[in-house]
């Protein structure tokens, strides 16, 4: 891997972040995201068994468990959210802290957006594809199909379309390599020509349409893939 890298003229460093300080930034990060939930419907507390609001308690013990006779009536929208809600509760509190001025040694009174946008953003690079596809942790061997491909990813199979090279390559066996946690795009090289995977190219997720409320990006990109 470090070979390929060099070769782009790049060089690869890991950074293993094991110490007690940055096991730190991680828990301060999360406990301030915490303050920004609490008030939710169905917050647990820091510490479930020890410090779970009595409200929280109390809706969960009206949940029916497996195995136990039907109770009362109870909808457990009236006390919980859904996933869709808890996702953009998430959102809005991460977006609450990227703008929340922060007073450590680092940022001195700036947020994590301003200091994304005039230091850190300029270091921010788009590996090349042969790079890209050396840092893909999982692999498979897929047909190419005439609307692409199709490989199962964590348990669920997606698609992967793009109108040109690979649409040169029906009926083709290629290599797939990709990312199972970030599965917007793969790579892929055809095995007969390229044995070796020396030339890589990118292919991105099928997009989906919303049924009502598409809009005209979401069309054109949709359609880029057709």
């Amino acid at each position: 891997m470090s070979t390929g890298f060099a070769g782009q003229g790049r060089q690869l460093r890991i950074h293993h972040a094991t110490s007690a300080q940055a096991k730190g930034v991680c828990e301060n990060y999360i406990g301030r995201l915490q303050n920004q939930m609490e008030h939710l419907p169905g917050f647990a507390g820091r510490d479930e068994r020890r410090d779970c609001p009595e409200s929280t308690r109390r809706a969960l013990a009206k949940l029916k468990r497996v195995g136990q006779p039907v109770k009362a009536d109870f909808d457990p929208a009236e006390a919980f959210l859904s996933h869709a809600q808890l996702a953009q509760e998430i959102e809005s509190a991460m977006n609450t802290l990227k703008r929340e001025p922060m007073r450590g040694k680092r940022h001195r009174g700036t947020s994590p957006e301003e200091e994304w946008q005039s230091r850190w953003r300029q270091f921010h690079t788009v590996l090349p594809e042969c790079l890209a596809h050396l840092l893909y942790t999982d692999s498979t061997d897929a047909t190419v199909r005439g609307d692409g491909l199709r490989i199962r990813v964590g348990g669920e199979e997606l698609e992967y379309c793009d109108s040109n090279r690979l649409g040169e390559l029906i009926g083709e066996k290629v290599r797939v390599r990709f990312n199972p946690i970030l599965p917007e795009s793969v790579t892929v090289c055809h095995l007969r020509s390229d044995p070796q995977e020396l030339s890589p190219f990118a292919v991105p997720l099928k997009q989906c349409l919303p049924a009502h409320d598409a809009t005209p990006e979401q069309f054109a990109a949709a359609r880029a893939c057709n």
